[in-house]
């Protein structure tokens, strides 16, 4: 028994061997994914970034071969494609890869616009090709432990919740790097808290389904030299339930933090402290589980779901479908509060 369990190891390590995979885009994501599918055992990598020095640096550092052209990458016989480049060029990119019969995983937002995004999803199902888009938050050990401790009705009906996400854009992930040139500073390129932070309201859906209606403030009110909203506040209605939604690009001290509100108590999880803690009610004792803080588990888990998807011909956690009622969701809040009106889902 253990002998056929072992040979099907090695069979499956040898199919994900010879996968072919192409990464857009040499940023620090791309960087990322790229060294993470070499952890998968995934040694067939081509990669094209349309700045030539930024593909030198990431052959040097991660052993691949570069494409010359962005046609070359769509003409390339390979399994799939990442698409890890500035989120107002998504849709394209993706779509491109999808008719050259690849599968595709989209970095978060799946756009900034809805403009080709349904186009998108008709040419992958029409050639039944995988689409994911990474929201890596829903691969975090703390997130599947909040998952298993909802699905076990620890503290009853969830009347509601807070998420509270908040970062000082100049020492986002790279403090060296100037602000003023990342496409989140830049309108044109769908930067902007709300996209830049589309993690948030993924992570509400994820957790209660879609929201029925909602409403949102926001605006640009810090001195950072953008051109995007660096504050928004988002209240979305569920059936049964409203969730509060607070983005900036302002605290200077990093924080991600949620807290569920139920019958029987709270559950809290914390992604800086990286623990979820149940705090129930009459003086019972709380429950704190912490975890180990690899931040790039996550990714690697997130990579290796989006794999085996392709192998088994499986629907993956976050499908361009699911991505696009999220963005909607993200698009309506803006034109909610430039119009000063509740919007309906």
């Amino acid at each position: 028994m253990t002998h056929g369990i072992n040979l099907l190891f090695k069979i499956s390590i040898k199919l994900i061997r010879y996968m072919k995979i192409i990464v857009v885009g040499c940023g620090s994501i791309g960087r990322r994914h790229i060294k993470n599918l070499k952890k998968l055992s995934v040694d067939n990598i081509l990669v094209f970034d349309k700045e030539r020095e930024q593909a030198l640096k990431v052959q040097k550092e991660c052993d691949v071969e570069i494409l010359d052209t962005f046609e070359d990458a769509v003409k390339e016989k390979a399994d799939a494609a990442l698409v890890c480049t500035p989120n107002h060029t998504h849709i394209p990119i993706a779509t491109k890869m999808v008719q050259g019969g690849k599968h595709v995983f989209i970095e978060k937002p799946l756009s900034n616009t809805l403009v080709g995004v349904h186009h998108l999803l008709r040419e992958a199902k029409k050639r039944n090709l995988i689409t994911m888009v990474g929201c890596n938050l829903r691969f975090h050990e703390a997130s599947k432990k909040l998952k298993e401790l909802l699905e076990g009705n620890i503290i009853g009906k969830i009347y509601g919740a807070r998420m509270e996400f908040g970062n000082y854009l100049p020492n986002w992930e790279h403090p060296q790097k100037d602000y003023r040139k990342r496409y989140s500073a830049k309108a044109s390129m769908g930067g902007g808290i709300i996209m830049d932070a589309i993690h948030d309201i993924d992570y509400a859906c994820w957790l209660f389904g879609f929201p029925k209606k909602g409403f949102c403030f926001y605006g640009k009110f810090s001195n950072l030299e953008i051109d995007t909203e660096d504050f928004a506040e988002i209240l979305l209605k569920f059936e049964n339930k409203i969730v509060e939604i607070h983005l900036d690009y302002l605290q200077r001290e990093r924080i991600r933090e949620y807290v569920l509100i139920g019958e029987k108590g709270n559950i809290e999880i914390d992604f800086n402290e990286i623990r979820v803690k149940i705090a129930f009610q009459n003086g019972i004792k709380s429950s704190v589980f912490k975890f180990s803080g690899d931040k790039n588990q996550m990714y690697l888990d997130e990579m290796r779901h989006f794999i085996e998807c392709i192998k088994h011909g499986r629907e993956p956690e976050n499908s361009v479908e699911e991505a696009i009622k999220v963005l909607e969701i993200a698009l309506k809040a803006k034109e909610s509060s430039n119009k000063g009106k509740v919007f309906e889902l």
